[in-house]
């Protein structure tokens, strides 16, 4: 049970790590498609 909730919080870790700088990525490219 507790591993489930340790390895629930790493995946949640992680995932937030990949998610940032993808969505700040993704922000500038709308940014770009929008001034343009």
């Amino acid at each position: 049970c507790i591993t489930r909730v340790v390895l629930k919080m790493i995946g949640e870790h992680f995932n937030s790590i990949i998610l940032i700088p993808f969505l700040n990525e993704f922000n500038k490219i709308l940014r770009f498609i929008i001034n343009y």
